[in-house]
């Protein structure tokens, strides 16, 4: 909320990630600190997982909204290519770099285009690969920073 009052123009949120983001490139997060997050995030996906993927889930869910939206067809079409691109773009882009296409797919492409963490939860275990689990929540949380920071700046000067 600080850097929201000093930085107005780009999202509290989005100043938050990219924060953490070049704490973590200057290593000034201790390691011990690092170690603690790690084993904490270790044992909340081990028993917390599927629990709070139902509960996000449903009370994120509106279901008459949700059929209302199923019942168009410019609706399925547009969310099939939207996720059909970004699995089959971050594939690619993933494979120039040595990546397996899968995981790149799944972290860079469809974590990215999801509904956050509850998404990246629902993906990665339907996917059985739940151990890439850091690296979907860092395309959601980077990939929203992002769009919030774009969204930001266009909204300033359109409006």
């Amino acid at each position: 909320l600080i850097l929201g009052v000093l930085i107005p123009a780009i999202h509290p949120y989005a100043l938050m990630i990219i924060a953490l983001v070049v704490m973590k490139i200057c290593n000034i997060v201790p390691v011990e600190i690092q170690f603690i997050a790690q084993k904490w995030y270790a044992l909340v996906s081990q028993t917390m997982t599927y629990a709070l993927m139902v509960g996000c889930g449903i009370a994120l869910l509106s279901i008459q909204e949700l059929l209302g939206a199923l019942g168009t067809v410019s609706f399925f079409v547009i969310c099939l290519a939207v996720v059909a691109t970004a699995a089959f773009a971050a594939g690619a882009v993933g494979m120039l770099v040595k990546f397996y296409f899968v995981e790149s797919a799944l972290t860079a492409g469809l974590c990215m285009a999801n509904q956050g963490g509850t998404g990246d939860v629902a993906c990665l275990s339907a996917a059985h690969r739940m151990n890439l689990m850091p690296f979907a929540q860092m395309s959601s949380r980077l990939g929203g920073a992002l769009i919030l920071i774009i969204q930001s700046i266009l909204l300033r000067m359109f409006f």
